[in-house]
């Protein structure tokens, strides 16, 4: 929720007397809260109450102090519940919610997709293993894995293979099929799409 609730007595008792005058003015779009306003308005006499028990009973004040706690607690379950209500029915209408004191939730901005990955190139070659290195893309979105693709050089059409997933920024591949040429390149990843593909590295086995 967009507004924490408070932990301090005083702000905490504030708080829900601001809810329930809320639900008191919204109550045809309100309905069925989790908790009535008379119950609500019983757990803020339950505070007050183990409050005046801590100042009268000295003589049990880690008694008084530790009942006390335990009504806070539970007050602020009644908030935490009370405000989840709310924003789940209000629709984030800042005018209901402000009544209630809290504030409209903060809309998410969503990822961008990421953007090209740079100077892809070879970095070793052996008899069995090719070791890959690039840059990271300069726009787009975090990055949650790289992809090294791969295809045969005269196959037609875009028929790119996935071949290897890498976290970093260098990939080693191993086990390549003997003569014949092969297309590498390598594209970003994360939740929301794949980015555009890098250069293409032409290799011939």
């Amino acid at each position: 929720m967009s507004k924490k609730i408070p932990n301090k007595e005083s702000d905490l008792i504030a708080l829900v007397e601001l809810m329930i005058g809320g639900l008191k003015a919204e109550a045809k779009i309100l309905k069925n809260p989790p908790l009535t306003i008379e119950e609500l308005a019983d757990s803020i006499n339950a505070v007050n109450l183990a409050v005046e028990k801590v100042a009268l009973k000295k003589a049990d004040y880690h008694q008084a102090v530790s009942e006390k706690n335990k009504e806070v607690d539970n007050l602020f379950n009644d908030a935490s519940n009370t405000a989840k209500f709310c924003y789940r029915i209000a629709n984030n209408d800042k005018t209901i919610l402000g009544k209630m004191g809290l504030t409209p939730r903060s809309e998410k901005k969503p990822v961008e997709p990421p953007g090209q990955c740079r100077n892809f190139a070879i970095l070793k070659q052996e008899i069995n293993s090719l070791t890959f290195h690039w840059k990271e893309p300069v726009s787009g979105g975090p990055i949650r894995v790289y992809i090294i693709q791969r295809k045969e050089s005269e196959q037609p059409g875009n028929n790119w293979m996935n071949l290897w997933t890498e976290i970093g920024k260098k990939a080693e591949i191993k086990d390549h099929p003997q003569n014949k040429s092969f297309d590498y390149r390598v594209r970003a990843l994360n939740a929301s799409g794949i980015g555009e593909a890098s250069n293409i590295v032409t290799l011939k086995f």
